[in-house]
């Protein structure tokens, strides 16, 4: 209740102001709130913008925007499943936007992309609110979505995936066993032989605590792993990283990259 009556004091000021970090924050001019509201897992805005488009906030935390979701669900998604030789089965856990789905969906080679959201409420909203991040993913034949938490979920699996994208918040609160050595073993354990994991590791300049936590507790479960970035404007601070992690080397035979970016720029 203290988090949506601290969001009503802001908006009825015009603006909205994330305090995600300690010492700096960044504000956002409201130009009409669409949807305020409580899921059962977290506090739910959702406003417009006239630079960012729809903005959508989860705990006083911006998540996505209409603007520039596709700066980090682009690169999210198609390294990793560029640099697999052959991904036909992904596993997402989170991204109830349907920001990632979209992305995953554009590769010819995908047959059947499994989604796992703990908030099923999200994916409603967003579908209602931001129709275009999702831009009909979640109604395609090869997606399978499981409201469900995602960590138990690959610590009961008996499934195999090729690649698995772990579009999740940052490691606060219950968030942060998607960080931790076990969460890390069951992907591992989850994925085919040669198979990609890929997660964020927040802007490391105002923050490295994720990065910190991957780097210390991913190594046992994939010994073969490097990071990359990406800008992403409304995740101020400077670039964020990614892990793009295997429990083969990865990075001997990339031969297949040419043809697999013209197969995609095609399919476009």
């Amino acid at each position: 209740m203290q988090l949506l009556l601290s969001f009503l004091l802001l908006t009825s000021a015009g603006w909205f102001r994330e305090t995600l970090f300690e010492n700096w924050a960044q504000s956002f001019k409201v130009d009409e709130v669409v949807y305020e509201g409580k899921t059962a897992f977290q506090d739910v805005l959702i406003f417009d913008n006239k630079t960012f488009g729809r903005v959508l906030v989860l705990d006083g935390i911006v998540q996505t925007t209409e603007k520039d979701d596709s700066y980090y669900s682009e690169m999210m998604v198609h390294i990793p499943l560029l640099t697999h030789p052959d991904p036909r089965k992904i596993l997402i856990i989170g991204g109830g936007d349907g920001n990632t789905v979209r992305e995953a969906l554009k590769h010819p080679h995908v047959e059947s992309i499994t989604l796992v959201e703990i908030d099923g409420e999200i994916i409603d909203l967003s579908k209602k609110y931001m129709p275009w991040d999702a831009n009909g993913a979640f109604e395609d034949s090869r997606v399978t979505v499981l409201v469900d938490d995602g960590a138990a979920f690959v610590a009961n699996t008996d499934e195999k995936f090729d690649v698995i994208l772990v579009d999740s918040s940052d490691p606060v609160g219950p968030g942060i066993v998607l960080y931790e050595k076990p969460f890390f073993a069951h992907c591992a354990r989850c994925l085919n032989r040669g198979g990609l994991f890929v997660n964020h590791n927040s802007v490391p300049f105002m923050d490295t605590k994720s990065l910190e936590l991957t780097k210390a507790n991913i190594p046992q479960a994939f010994p073969y792993l490097t990071f990359f970035q990406a800008t992403i404007p409304t995740y101020a601070g400077g670039p964020m990283v990614f892990t793009l992690a295997s429990k083969e080397r990865f990075w001997e035979s990339l031969d297949h990259l040419e043809s697999r970016a013209a197969l995609l720029h095609k399919s476009l």
